[in-house]
């Protein structure tokens, strides 16, 4: 059999398909199969929907810690104009809707509340990323060093990320004065929810209730004592300060109002802290 002439050998010839009928059906192939090649369309690579979480979920004594999301849908866009301004119910949605599971177990609201929340920050971020893309752009936004404007489009891997040391560590203890430590859980969704849910509560109240729920005992020269609400509010101030800013410390997760960016004109470190309304503008 003749072989299928390459299509640069039939430059500036004719093949008459009466005198060579194997050499013209083959070359008319090669050229479909060309111009099939070069008009097909680029296709983006497929996100990558696994995401690997800091804790996760602990089930029959084995801790799950790959979790799946997926791509927003115009559905999932309605839903989330109906929870309005309200933070906790915006969160709840972002979770129910683009989290399909964690390990074997599909994504409920106890799940979701049971999770801490660094791994519902990193959850939100992996559902921004399949929905929107990997990058986030600014525009005008002004340098403090030299006062210019620019257009700014930031990689989301450029986000800060704290993690575990061990992710199966579930007690941290927090040297306090007077001899005394606090032994903390990282704040869960759970606990998260409860915090928002005293809308015009102070500041004070609500550390009182975030550290009544995370504040697994007090040990110290007076004995142990296990965590309260009321002891929460027994404890002095200082105490209290360095039990809410170890929480905010060990928590695992993206660190999104630490953001930064180099100005390309000054080479000034410009912040550019990001809130949930910039990932899914």
């Amino acid at each position: 059999m003749t072989s299928a002439p390459d299509l640069r050998e039939l430059a500036g010839r004719t093949i008459d398909a009466r005198t060579d009928p194997e050499q013209a059906a083959a070359a008319s192939a090669r050229f479909l199969a060309q111009a099939h090649l070069d008009e097909r369309p680029e296709i983006e690579d497929v996100p990558d929907t696994s995401v690997q979480l800091h804790r996760g979920i602990l089930r029959g004594g084995t801790w799950y810690r790959t979790a799946e999301v997926r791509e927003l849908t115009g559905a999932d866009e309605e839903a989330l104009a109906a929870a309005g301004s309200s933070w906790p119910r915006i969160l709840d949605t972002l979770l129910l809707r683009g989290v399909c599971a964690v390990g074997p177990e599909p994504v409920t609201r106890a799940l979701a509340d049971e999770l801490i929340l660094g791994d519902r920050d990193q959850l939100v971020l992996a559902v921004r990323r399949v929905s929107f893309g990997d990058a986030i752009s600014y525009e005008r936004v002004r340098c403090p060093h030299c006062d210019e404007l620019s257009d700014v489009t930031v990689p989301l891997d450029e986000i800060p990320v704290v993690r575990l040391d061990d992710p199966d560590v579930e007690e941290f203890p927090v040297p306090l004065r007077h001899g005394r430590t606090a032994y903390l859980r990282l704040p869960n969704g759970a606990d998260q929810r409860a915090v928002l849910a005293l809308k015009d509560a102070s500041t004070a109240a609500q550390n009182t209730l975030m550290i009544g729920r995370c504040l697994l005992r007090l040990e110290g020269p007076d004995g142990k004592m296990s965590g309260s609400a009321q002891l929460a509010r027994d404890l002095p101030m200082a105490d209290r300060h360095t039990i809410v800013a170890h929480l905010a410390q060990i928590q695992p997760g993206p660190r999104y109002l630490e953001l930064t960016f180099t100005h390309e004109v000054c080479g000034g470190e410009v912040p550019l802290p990001i809130g949930i309304g910039d990932l899914f503008r």
